[in-house]
């Protein structure tokens, strides 16, 4: 009989238990991934597991891909493309949200009540919006969506991108407000579908950006001595280019070199 590790068998029922490899568990806040596959026979909990499987281990990759996004170093800045993107995101997942909220009936919550509460928040946006104030929630909500799947962003704390960023974040939840106030007359309006996003992914980073990286962090003091700190930095650098050769990007190392 063939043996399937991640194959399971728990009260009679097959289930996929499959292992978290250990660089992703931190991430991921697991050390397994159980399914059941819905059989208490064994052949169709083979054809099953072959598809979980399959879909787990996307997973998994997905995830090693986001790690290493996230673990590259902050972007300085946003583009006006990604920033409208994050923007669209945010919109969609508002809407989204709501229609699931209304597929529930309200949760059993009185729908008046909602609306008073949506108003006077929608009122509460309008003005910081208008006088180009930011909220803490609306902060976070900002570097939240940096951190979503597809979007999956860093972006420096020191970026002068956060002001427009959180003001798009404003934006699209004004917009979402009108659209939930039309769906509360009645109005039919569609949930956008998922946008497509093309985020501009980080060129692997080289000797020369963790250089940069490490002067923006460590490099302080006086004129001088700044100056001085550079300066033996360079000279450095040039010995090992000068040992090395051709550096490659800091991801192709491996424990060898």
């Amino acid at each position: 009989m063939a043996v399937y590790p991640w194959l399971a068998l728990r009260n009679r029922t097959y289930y996929l238990r499959a292992p978290v490899p250990a660089d992703l568990r931190d991430s991921m806040g697991k050390s397994e991934i159980w399914k059941s596959l819905r059989t208490q026979d064994r052949r169709k909990a083979v054809e099953k597991l072959r598809q979980e499987s399959a879909i787990v281990s996307q997973q998994f990759e997905k995830e090693r891909q986001r790690a290493a996004r996230l673990s590259l170093p902050p972007l300085e800045e946003l583009s006006d493309a990604q920033i409208k993107i994050v923007g669209d995101v945010y919109f969609a997942h508002l809407l989204d949200e709501d229609e699931e909220r209304r597929l529930s009936g309200f949760e059993g919550d009185d729908f008046d009540n909602i609306a008073e509460w949506q108003e006077a928040l929608d009122k509460d946006n309008r003005s910081e919006f208008a006088r180009g104030q930011i909220s803490p929630f609306m902060l976070d909500e900002a570097a939240e969506v940096l951190s979503w799947d597809g979007v999956e962003l860093c972006l420096s704390e020191r970026s002068h991108s956060w002001p427009k960023l959180v003001r798009a974040i404003y934006a699209a939840r004004i917009k979402a407000d009108q659209v939930k106030k039309q769906r509360n007359a009645g109005d039919v309006v569609d949930t956008p579908k998922p946008v497509m996003i093309l985020m501009e992914q980080h060129a692997k980073p080289t000797l020369e950006d963790a250089k940069k990286f490490y002067i923006i962090e460590r490099v302080s003091g006086s004129d001088f001595a700044q100056k001085k700190r550079k300066n033996r930095l360079e000279a450095l650098m040039k010995t090992v280019k000068t040992a090395l050769g051709e550096v490659p990007a800091l991801p192709d190392w491996t424990v060898d070199d």
